[in-house]
């Protein structure tokens, strides 16, 4: 009777590890993503990179990111953490294009500047693949 009971026991325990595990439908984790500044000229992007970097920097703190090595943690889960990198980048480029941003972004849409974020879950030096990217306009 103990056995059975012992036997019952692991069964249900076992059964009920499976439920909680099919539940979670994405993994939580921590995400690294490179936020690159692009252009044609590289004298542009680096200037660009210089004068507005920092505000960049701003807006993915804002949107959960915490420096990390040379690129930006995100927590949660996979999409989530894309959502936010992605969040940041749309309202950095937002704010670059509007007038409380002096309008730089028209100075550097003639130069095609370009904000990507590139994804990496393993290693901020070894980017796997393109998550976003947009031109000024």
């Amino acid at each position: 009777m103990r056995k059975l009971n012992w036997l019952l026991v692991v069964f249900f325990s076992c059964l009920m590890s499976q439920f909680f595990m099919s539940c979670d439908s994405e993994e939580s984790g921590e995400y690294v993503y490179v936020f690159e500044i692009t252009s044609p000229s590289g004298v542009v992007a680096m200037d660009f990179t210089m004068k507005y970097e920092s505000v960049l920097e701003e807006y993915i703190v804002k949107c959960g990111g915490t420096k990390y090595m040379s690129g930006y943690k995100f927590v949660g889960e996979e999409s989530e953490c894309k959502f936010k990198a992605t969040s940041a980048v749309q309202s950095f480029m937002t704010f670059m294009e509007s007038d409380e941003g002096v309008g730089q972004g028209s100075l550097y849409a003639e130069n095609e500047v370009k904000v990507r974020v590139l994804g990496s879950t393993s290693s901020p030096d070894s980017p796997e693949n393109l998550i976003y990217e947009q031109t000024l306009k």
